[in-house]
């Protein structure tokens, strides 16, 4: 809903956008994340990274919209994210519990790199690591920062966008 308003401005789906970003915020655990449910005993949350990067999709169209997005929600989030990714790889951790406790791998690389560009996060190792990562036997080449990063694993190509000027990420085959 918080999509559908940011994109159409329809004033019909206003009142209940924001009324899903308040749901949103209000079921976020303490640690930042949310689960395929809600826990009121705080001793069971289970932070899912997976369902927190819908919510920051959620959250980020809040804000386009100019919905009500609480920071502190953001913040947790933020932590959550930079807290659970791998730097080295651009992986991130699945789960704080099971189901999935400490699983990784490329399923939610691609989930991690969209999470860092709509919360801002300012380091971007982890991005280039997991641009190149489904690539596996290529090497990348980075020509300055990112600020917003789109991939095509197809083509091995990434876009990193900075304020006025776009950036092509070059993924080169080593010879076999």
């Amino acid at each position: 809903l918080a999509e559908a308003y940011a994109l159409t401005r329809d004033e019909n789906l206003k009142g209940p956008a924001q009324k899903g970003i308040d749901f949103l915020v209000e079921g976020q655990y303490r640690g930042g994340g949310w689960d395929y449910d809600f826990k009121d005993d705080p001793d069971l949350e289970r932070n899912d990274t997976s369902i927190a990067g819908w919510a920051v999709m959620a959250m980020k169209s809040g804000q386009m919209g100019g919905l009500k997005v609480p920071k502190p929600a953001i913040d947790r989030v933020a932590k959550l994210i930079e807290s659970r990714t791998e730097r080295r790889t651009g992986e991130m951790v699945y789960a704080d519990r099971t189901p999935g406790a400490g699983r990784k791998g490329d399923g939610l690389v691609a989930v991690g790199m969209l999470c860092r560009v709509y919360l801002g996060l300012q380091d971007m190792a982890p991005m280039k690591a997991g641009a190149g990562r489904p690539t596996r036997g290529e090497s990348t080449r980075w020509g300055s920062r990112p600020r917003f990063a789109t991939r095509t694993a197809r083509t091995g190509s990434v876009t990193a966008r900075p304020a006025a000027r776009t950036l092509r990420l070059t993924v080169t085959r080593r010879p076999s």
